[in-house]
């Protein structure tokens, strides 16, 4: 009986998970929605971008050097943002602590990546001590947009 019941949820929570990702996909497929901004004017979605986008960011906010980027900046401790010219949603974010000179050794750490919710243009960037605490870090971040998304099966 255990395994039955065991069987029933796990296939309940599949589906769920499958009815959820179908969902988020519907929603990209059709594009950002509208952004409220100012006093409520509404901004419309950019076009979806093609192309590669980077930069070098160090740990106070500035960026260094940079392809496609208008701005960087650190928001709080281990948090930054990086917008860029073009819409990046549903582009490929990579990240990695790193120097931002080039040169030397990087410090150890963790960085985490995502699109930033208030602009289909921006990446949000966490950077965490190797315990996993927020620390500021200075790190490169790489977007790649090659064509529209497409889910597919694997």
């Amino acid at each position: 009986m255990k395994r039955l019941v065991s069987g029933k949820l796990i296939a309940g929570l599949a589906a769920a998970i499958v009815i959820v990702a179908g969902g988020a996909w519907l929603a990209s497929a059709q594009g950002p929605a509208p952004n409220t901004i100012g006093g409520g004017e509404t901004q419309t979605a950019l076009e979806p971008a093609i192309g590669d986008f980077w930069a070098v960011q160090r740990s106070d906010g500035v960026i260094m050097r940079c392809r496609g980027c208008i701005s960087g900046s650190r928001l709080a401790l281990g948090n930054y943002q990086i917008l860029f010219s073009d819409n990046i949603r549903g582009c490929v974010f990579m990240g990695t602590i790193g120097d931002f000179d080039a040169l030397g050794v990087s410090p150890t750490g963790e960085i985490t990546t995502v699109g930033r919710v208030s602009d289909p243009r921006g990446v949000f960037i966490t950077t965490h001590t190797s315990a996993g605490a927020n620390a500021d870090g200075s790190h490169h971040i790489y977007v790649s947009c090659d064509r529209p998304a497409v889910a597919l099966a694997c």
